[in-house]
């Protein structure tokens, strides 16, 4: 009993510090794409926003299609693979953007990422197969809070080294970090053997696991619960900076009080989300999402109706804390109720659904902002989120 715990204690904080890793050489490179996109020959101020875009987006595009996929290959031969081989693959195509000589070689080589990547999913997947019953949501909670940690560090870190080492060479760094830790994966980590073997007819397939989720009411729902509240959290990313700006903020102190904005609720959310996960485990799900939800809805309604920065920075922090509890009762909920053979192609399709939402989050807050003003998105997120809660709770046990 003692290593078994031994073991999925090990697994969690191994992982945790593989995919902080991993997300924060992800987040380097965000800050100064614009420019690398500029250094590849794109000099028109349009043209590199249009480019820009693009490279930022294509990762997504692709991994929402892939993860489920090799989610499906997890369940088949094991997950702890499926994490070795996403960090091998990221590693490979860094190193093809640091030699890429055009922009479009680089944007190839971010959309070659996005369809081998996902060793978030795959370190999810691996944890709720290891992790006993009632730990898997402080497990899955903790797991899901490197990914405010590295988004805290991985921008400021990479602005820095990009002024003092050059953009190429952030590559080959970031080449090194995956390649590592590729390396520690396969040295330390430990999955469960399975005695039993299974005939290619038996074994997990995307579409029967689909299959599996869509027939399970609560599974379903769960999974739709995932795609709306991540494209309602993060329908302020491309109007924040501005709303920022109409508070009164100078331009020369614009961007880093945008930064600090940011920070303030990714540091509360770094905290809280193995908290709300290890409460979800006692409670259940219904009393956890309702008041995460609530919570983060009544606190974005209040974002929209500041008038002094600093009002929006408390509100922030206090945001931090409710938004990091609306996805780690959901993924524990799907973990629990997932059948052991389909468990890693489910949390595949929980790694695609939270894509999926952060693509459409910013489509949707741009369109709210150009027709009806930049509070509008506050309000709207805000009701959209109640009303994700009162359906969520009506739907799953």
């Amino acid at each position: 009993m003692h290593e078994t715990q031994a073991v999925w204690r090990r697994n969690l904080y191994i992982l945790w510090g593989i995919e902080f890793a991993a997300f924060t050489g992800l987040a380097l490179i965000l800050p100064f794409i614009p420019l690398y996109v500029r250094e590849l020959g794109i000099t028109d101020l349009a043209e590199v926003t249009k480019w820009s875009g693009r490279l930022l987006a294509a990762p997504f595009l692709l991994a929402f299609i892939a993860t489920p996929i090799w989610a499906s290959f997890g369940d088949r031969y094991g997950q702890k693979p499926m994490v070795i081989r996403a960090l091998v693959g990221s590693s490979c195509c860094y190193l093809g953007m640091a030699m890429s000589g055009s922009v479009g070689g680089l944007l190839g080589w971010r959309l070659a990422l996005g369809s081998v990547s996902g060793f978030l999913a795959a370190g999810m997947a691996l944890v709720s197969v290891t992790v006993p019953d009632g730990q898997r949501g402080y497990a899955l909670g903790l797991l899901q809070s490197v990914v405010p940690a590295s988004g805290l560090l991985g921008p400021m870190l990479g602005g820095f080294l990009a002024d003092w080492i050059g953009f190429r060479e952030i590559f080959f760094v970031v080449a090194a970090v995956t390649a590592t830790s590729s390396i520690i994966a396969w040295r330390t980590l430990v999955e469960p053997r399975h005695d039993t073997v299974t005939t290619l007819s038996e074994r997990a397939s995307v579409r029967e696991t689909l299959r599996v989720a869509w027939r399970h009411p609560g599974l379903r729902a769960a999974l739709l619960a995932i795609v709306c509240s991540q494209m309602l959290a993060t329908t302020l990313q491309p109007i924040f900076v501005l709303f920022v700006e109409q508070l009164g903020v100078e331009t020369a102190r614009l961007s880093t009080a945008t930064g600090v904005l940011y920070a303030a609720t990714g540091i509360s959310a770094l905290i809280a989300a193995p908290a709300w996960g290890r409460w979800a485990d006692r409670v259940g799900i219904r009393r956890t999402s309702t008041i995460a939800m609530t919570g983060s809805a009544v606190l974005l309604a209040t974002q929209g109706a500041v008038t002094q920065v600093w009002q929006l920075f408390v509100l922030r922090l206090a945001f931090g804390c409710f938004v990091s509890g609306t996805l780690p009762p959901l993924l524990g909920f799907i973990s629990n109720n997932s059948p052991s053979d389909r468990r890693g192609g489910l949390m595949g399709f929980c790694s695609s659904a939270a894509m999926l939402g952060n693509l459409m989050g910013p489509l949707l807050g741009g369109y709210l902002a150009a027709h009806f003003g930049l509070r509008s998105v506050f309000y709207v997120s805000a009701f959209g989120l109640l009303g994700v809660c009162s359906v969520l709770r009506r739907s799953v046990a």
